[in-house]
């Protein structure tokens, strides 16, 4: 009884165990096998011989291309040699494979070929069904049976078959792997108040205040909040654009500031007085703003996006336009700057 056990286990063990199919792999499958034609035909049944070439595209799926032969006899006398009768099918086989992981592959096939056999052609469709065995990896043992139907005459072929394939290339599908959930990340710790100000040492910024003292929300000591300002007042001749040597201080003056508070801007203001029409006065209220901001940026280096430059025309006089006196006031260039700081 153990005799035969062993045996039997071995088999049952090796039947379950893993192959490594791989995607992509090809296998040439010579084979042997026994045609069953349709009653209807007028031969008898045969030995064939083929063979199958196989590319295993996915896992589960391979195509096949097939060719086979049978030699059989017209039925009747088979001493006659004029009898003897020829029968070729080719075509292309698509295979699912169920336990592609296996040695022992269970499969089925369909798919559609053409036959040859006297000077006759036919279109066949396949159906069928087989088991493929892994020895190795390289070489397996393949048996099935295919039933043919010609679609031309409405007859039904069988064949069974066995061959030994050899199968070479390929790589083996990797399984897809869950990635791993991502730990939980830590709580962060509490907020601490090193120095009991209110304000936690995240939002400090000035660590280390006496106890008691009274800070603002960023754990300071309030400051005191002044405004510092400069005005610029350049004034032109009449139908003027150009910067006077007088009011070269003046220019130097919105330049200092303007190097001093980086963040400020600063917008200049050309303005006329009167005389002219109103289009030539606006255009020379801008090339006196223009030719201001152009001294800032050419010689005190200000960046050119930090002045703004607009004219005005006659639209904002500071006196009257009827007297010289007036007039002159009226013909300017002016600014205002101012820089909110603590002290």
């Amino acid at each position: 009884m153990k005799k035969i056990m062993l045996p039997l286990s071995i088999c049952l063990l090796s039947a379950h165990a893993f192959a490594e199919t791989k995607v992509g792999q090809v296998s040439i499958d010579p084979f042997v096998g026994y045609t069953v034609p349709d009653s209807k035909r007028i031969i008898n049944d045969g030995i064939t011989y083929g063979l199958n070439a196989e590319y295993r595209a996915t896992a589960n799926w391979a195509g096949q291309v097939f060719f086979n032969q049978s030699g059989t006899e017209i039925e009747g006398d088979p001493t006659q040699s004029d009898d003897h009768y020829d029968y070729k099918k080719y075509g292309f086989n698509a295979l699912y494979y169920f336990s592609p992981e296996a040695k022992v592959q269970p499969y089925i096939v369909a798919g559609a070929g053409n036959a040859e056999h006297e000077n006759d052609n036919e279109t066949l469709l396949n159906l069928g069904g087989g088991v493929r065995y892994f020895v190795t990896d390289a070489f397996s043992i393949n048996g099935g049976l295919l039933a043919s139907h010609s679609a031309d005459d409405d007859l039904d072929d069988g064949l069974a078959s066995l061959g030994v394939a050899y199968s070479f290339g390929g790589k083996k599908e990797e399984p897809v792997v869950a990635a791993a959930p991502a730990p939980e990340p830590a709580p962060a710790p509490a907020p601490v108040d090193s120095d009991n100000d209110g304000v936690t040492d995240d939002q400090d910024k000035c660590p280390g205040t006496p106890a008691g003292t009274r800070v603002d929300s960023y754990g300071c000591v309030p400051k005191k909040l002044t405004i510092e300002s400069v005005k610029l007042n350049i004034q032109f001749a009449t139908a003027k654009d150009v910067i006077t040597e007088t009011y070269q201080p003046e220019v130097k003056k919105v330049a200092d500031f303007l190097s001093k508070y980086d963040d400020v801007v600063v917008d200049i203001e050309g303005h006329t007085d009167a005389q002219g029409s109103d289009q030539y006065n606006l255009a020379l209220s801008q090339r006196r703003a223009d030719s201001v901001k152009k001294e800032l940026v050419t010689r005190y280096n200000i960046a050119a996006n930090r002045v703004k430059a607009v004219g005005y025309g006659e639209a904002k006089p500071v006196a009257s336009n009827d007297n010289a006196s007036g007039r002159a006031q009226n013909r300017r260039v002016v600014a205002v700057m101012q820089k909110e700081i603590m002290k």
